[in-house]
């Protein structure tokens, strides 16, 4: 098999976003002697790169989106990362026709690659609007497949949004067991859903943190010592400004209610705005970080507070929870669809019956002696059910079963 994916900000290096997943899983199919390659749209000015691998290497083809009207690009948020695209690409209303353009203007190179590099199967890594139909046509015979993330509930018409995007692609591919129940509701065919969540690649996220490394990083980011430092981060999958600032009402009342904890906001580079720094206080830090930073900010975390007040979304869950728990960081959140498939409340990890009642669970939790037993199974969980060879092997069977569609060969078992 040889697969063509097309995504949204699609780096060769580790980046603030979704698709560090995909850098991960993409260089264990090339092992697999499949010749990968991405069209990523982005503002890198390098065309056309490559992303090594111990197999075939990654060929990336870096295009700069279409956009309607004036592009308002650069903004104060956008100035952490000048290459990615995803914030302003995909802002409704205007993005389903910027889609469509930006297809028109790849549909050449689509054509190109599929011919020169003999394509077998087309993966959209982003799910594009009813341009997904336009891509289907144009990449046939071959079969097309996209991720289907999570369920955002935006709207009266999100439903049929996703029914007219989704409808005639051959395999769509939701994050999790009660995403593909969803789709199922909206009339969507079973047998074209595969749950394939996302997979972490543990080599890269190292062991475990240990207590004493904590209260080393503490030290390092000048907290004070024996404080529990609570990581939020965003913004990632459903976690958006609503949540930040619902975050920040529970670091108040927690505040309010103890005073060895410290609060932490991290925001991605491209979600980072100065005026966030108004809600900053002794006891509560908001800061922009690097990728690197990032991860040392989970290996001193306690906690990753990550509320969703969405409660009619479906969790996809967001991958830094993924990454949290693989480094032993709970998560507390609080009760949606899909939250379930990974947090276990009060196992490994706190789920409150709404976001007004995570103050109080997450302040009884801070308390308790036995975190380090929740923080094991957080690591347990993903190590069993999250890892990244798991997610390749699925998206193997994934193509190769649509190869056998194609063919005939398949018997449906």
């Amino acid at each position: 098999m040889n697969i063509l994916l097309i995504g949204i900000d699609y780096f060769a290096n580790r980046s603030s976003g979704d698709k560090n997943f995909w850098r991960h899983l993409l260089p264990m199919m090339a092992e697999k002697s499949n010749r990968v390659v991405v069209i990523s749209f982005n503002y890198r000015t390098v065309r056309v790169e490559t992303q090594p691998t111990t197999g075939h290497p990654i060929q990336i083809y870096n295009v700069s989106p279409s956009h309607v009207g004036i592009d308002l690009r650069p903004d104060p948020s956008t100035l952490g990362n000048r290459e990615k695209c995803h914030s302003h690409f995909k802002s409704p209303p205007r993005s389903p026709v910027e889609y469509f353009l930006s297809f028109v203007r790849i549909r050449s190179l689509m054509r190109h690659v599929i011919a020169e590099q003999g394509i077998t199967n087309v993966h959209c890594m982003d799910n594009f609007g009813p341009a997904m139909r336009l891509v289907q046509r144009w990449v046939s015979p071959i079969p097309l497949s996209v991720s289907a993330m999570g369920y955002y509930a935006r709207g009266p018409f999100h439903d049929r949004y996703l029914q007219l995007c989704y409808q005639g692609v051959e395999a769509i591919v939701p994050f999790s067991s009660a995403h593909r129940q969803k789709l199922l509701d909206l009339g969507l065919s079973g047998r074209n859903l595969f749950t394939i969540p996302w997979g972490q690649d543990i080599g890269s996220i190292g062991e475990a943190s240990t207590y004493g490394e904590r209260e080393s990083l503490k030290r390092d980011l000048k907290i004070p010592l024996n404080h529990k430092l609570i990581l939020w981060t965003g913004f990632i999958q459903q976690i958006r400004e609503k949540e930040l600032y619902a975050s920040l009402d529970i670091a108040r009342d927690i505040i309010q209610l103890r005073d060895d904890v410290y609060f932490v906001f991290a925001l991605k580079p491209e979600c980072y705005h100065p005026r966030y720094q108004d809600f900053a206080a002794s006891q509560i830090r908001i800061i922009s970080t690097t990728n690197d930073v990032f991860l040392s900010l989970l290996r001193s975390a306690d906690f990753l507070l990550s509320p969703i007040t969405n409660t009619k979304s479906i969790a996809t869950p967001p991958l830094s929870w993924i990454e949290a728990m693989a480094i032993g960081c709970p998560i507390a959140t609080n009760k949606i669809p899909g939250v379930e498939t990974v947090v276990l409340p009060g196992e490994n990890g706190l789920v409150a019956e709404s976001v007004d009642a995570i103050p109080d669970l997450l302040d009884a939790a801070l308390l308790r002696k036995d975190n380090e037993t929740m923080r094991k199974n957080a690591r347990s969980h993903i190590l069993t059910n999250y890892t990244i060879s798991k997610s390749a092997i699925a998206y193997q069977e994934l193509w190769q079963e649509l190869q056998d569609r194609k063919l005939g060969n398949y018997n449906g078992t």
